[in-house]
């Protein structure tokens, strides 16, 4: 009897009927219909609960006469208290339970800060490459779409032309690009997590202190929007250039640790770029490759940056933080410059953004 009314008013509010107009090149997603699953699913739970450790008189009579509603008195009502703390416990378990079915998004915003030249543009690009290479193996009506943004596409564009240079130029300094793309998390409770952050000139680094703190008044623009980003993330990206590092030209993290004083209660990810130059220096002490011993070379990395005073301080105001070494195969051409390796498809090497993902997506 009430099977096709409440197909139909699961019809209306799930959302199905609008993807009779709807047209997407992503997988469709029923939110509302989560929503309204959850919600019921609460108030079965409650009732549920109630009625275990409720106590109360019959208050209806159902016969073959009809159906008899009898007065209750109140003071025959009753709490059933044992067990109730062990329900509760356990109701409100579900009850979190079931909302992480039905939550989407991820809360964690993203913002990567590095010194100038230290390969902002290029991790996000090798995040997103790492981002496309994990759906490969799917089915293409499987695949999740990415959503990457016009200024991150068109710096991938400029990766995928047929030249062995980096193409991809230092930000000027006036100039903000907003970089951002979208992949799954987890595959019992998938979710959307969001890597997005601002590419800017580097120069920007030693003026965010400051703006933070208040003690500039009237930032411009883009250090406004830099400001606001670091305010809020709740995860900033920590950039070490190995590169810096190699030729002792000083990390240029000093502003690391004011920002890191004015900004409280962040979650910090620290990444090395370009650690290909430690890769080739692992397999010379070693005799193993950086991708294939991946966790030995971690430690390496952490291990040589620690010959810096200024890292290790680093890395003791942030304690239990773990260091990625990301990198892009490359080797130095006749010129003596070094350039980006790539495989038959012509397409670029990458190694270490994969665990990066994870570690974004945890």
């Amino acid at each position: 009897m009430w099977a096709a009314p409440g197909l139909a008013v699961g019809l209306l509010f799930g959302g199905v009927l609008k993807t009779l107009t709807l047209k997407s090149t992503g997988t469709f997603e029923f939110r509302r219909a989560g929503k309204f699953i959850y919600l019921l699913l609460i108030v079965l739970v409650l009732v549920s609960l109630i009625e275990a450790h409720l106590a109360y008189p019959e208050f209806l009579d159902i016969s073959a006469d009809g159906i008899a509603i009898y007065s209750i008195d109140t003071s025959a009502i009753s709490i059933n208290v044992d067990g109730l703390p062990e329900h509760t416990i356990a109701a409100g378990v579900a009850v979190v339970t079931m909302r992480r079915f039905i939550r989407y998004d991820s809360d964690d915003d993203f913002f990567v800060l590095g010194p100038p030249g230290s390969g902002k543009s290029l991790l996000l690009i090798g995040a997103y490459l790492e981002a496309i290479e994990r759906g490969r193996d799917k089915k293409m009506a499987k695949r999740e779409a990415l959503n990457p943004s016009q200024d991150l596409m068109e710096l991938v564009e400029f990766l995928d032309r047929d030249d062995t240079d980096w193409i991809v130029e230092a930000t000027g300094r006036s100039e903000l690009k907003n970089l951002e793309f979208q992949f799954i998390k987890g595959q019992l409770f998938p979710k959307n997590v969001t890597v997005s952050s601002v590419d800017y000139a580097g120069e920007h680094l030693s003026r965010i202190p400051d703006a933070l703190n208040g003690e500039i008044s009237n930032p411009d623009a883009e250090l406004a929007q830099l400001t606001a980003g670091v305010e809020e993330a709740s995860t900033l990206i920590l950039l070490v250039d190995i590169e810096r590092f190699v030729n002792k030209e000083g990390l240029g993290i000093a502003e690391y640790f004011s920002i890191l004083e004015a900004a409280e209660e962040k979650e910090v990810v620290v990444v090395a770029t370009k650690a290909d130059l430690f890769a080739e220096q692992f397999w010379e002490e070693h005799d193993l490759k950086a991708h294939e011993s991946f966790g030995k070379f971690r430690d390496y990395v952490g291990e040589q940056l620690r010959q810096s005073e200024r890292f290790s301080a680093l890395l003791r105001q942030t304690p239990e933080v773990d260091v990625h070494p990301v990198y892009y195969e490359t080797t130095v051409n006749e010129e003596g410059e070094r350039v980006p390796v790539r495989d038959e498809s012509d397409s670029l090497v990458t190694v270490g953004f994969d665990r990066l993902l994870k570690r974004l997506g945890q």
